[in-house]
C-alpha cells in the first residue's frame, strides 16, 4: 500500500544516512586530507628542483586554488548520495596550513617564502577553508529543509490516503444499501405478482363453477 511504501521510503532514508555516516564518511575524511597533504608533497618535490621563489610562490597560489575547486565540485556536484567529507578534510587540511604558517614548526617556511607571500598563503588558505566549510553548512541544510519537506508530504500522503479510505467505505456502504434496497422492492414486487395471480385463479374457478350452475338450472 501507499502507507507502507512511504514508511519504507523514511526508513530506506535514515538507513542511507547512518550508512554514510559510519561506513562512508570516514573515508572521504581521510581522502580530502590526504589530497591536500599530498599537494603539500608535490610542492616540496618542486621546490627541490626548480630553485625559485617567484616560481614556488605561484605553486602555492595554484594549488591552493587548486583544492578549493576540488573540494568545491566534489561537495556542489549533484550526485545520489551524500558527499561532505571530502570537503570537510580539505578544509581541515587547510586549517592546518593556517595555524602552521601563524606558528611556523620550522625556518624552512621562512627560507622559501617572502612575508608577503607567507600572509598571502595563511589568509588564501583560512579564507578558501572556511568557504568549504560554508558549502558543507549550505548542503546539510539544504538536505534538512528537504527532508522537513519530504515529511510533509509524507504526511499528507498519509492524511489523504485515510480520507479517500473513509469516502471509498461510505461509497461501498451507498451502494450496499441501494442493493439491499434493490432486492427488497424486487421480493415485494414478487410477493405482489404472486397474490395477483393466486386472486385471478379464484376469480376463474368461481365464473367456471357459476357457469356450470347456470346449465345445470337450465336443464342443459
Amino acid at each position: 500500500t501507499l502507507n507502507e511504501s512511504l514508511n519504507g521510503s523514511r526508513d530506506a532514508t535514515n538507513n542511507g544516512v547512518l550508512q554514510y555516516i559510519f561506513l562512508k564518511l570516514p573515508f572521504e575524511l581521510y581522502a580530502g586530507y590526504n589530497l591536500g597533504w599530498s599537494v603539500s608533497l608535490l610542492n616540496i618535490i618542486v621546490h627541490k628542483s626548480i630553485t625559485s621563489v617567484l616560481f614556488d610562490a605561484v605553486l602555492a597560489y595554484v594549488s591552493l586554488s587548486a583544492l578549493l575547486g576540488v573540494g568545491c565540485y566534489m561537495m556542489w556536484k549533484e550526485k545520489k548520495g551524500l558527499c561532505y567529507g571530502v570537503g570537510v578534510g580539505l578544509a581541515w587540511y587547510l586549517f592546518g596550513v593556517f595555524f602552521e604558517l601563524v606558528h611556523p614548526s620550522s625556518t624552512v617556511v621562512y627560507t622559501t617564502y617572502s612575508d608577503v607571500d607567507i600572509a598571502a598563503i595563511k589568509y588564501m588558505s583560512v579564507t578558501f577553508a572556511g568557504i568549504l566549510v560554508s558549502i558543507v553548512a549550505l548542503w546539510a541544510i539544504k538536505h534538512v529543509i528537504k527532508g522537513g519537506k519530504r515529511k510533509r508530504l509524507d504526511e499528507e500522503h498519509d492524511e489523504q490516503e485515510e480520507d479517500d479510505d473513509d469516502v471509498g467505505k461510505f461509497v461501498l456502504h451507498g451502494i450496499a444499501s441501494v442493493e439491499s434496497g434493490g432486492r427488497r422492492i424486487i421480493d415485494e414486487a414478487g410477493d405482489g405478482v404472486d397474490h395477483v395471480s393466486m386472486v385471478i385463479d379464484d376469480a376463474l374457478d368461481e365464473a367456471e363453477e357459476g357457469v356450470e350452475r347456470v346449465f345445470d338450472a337450465m336443464g342443459v
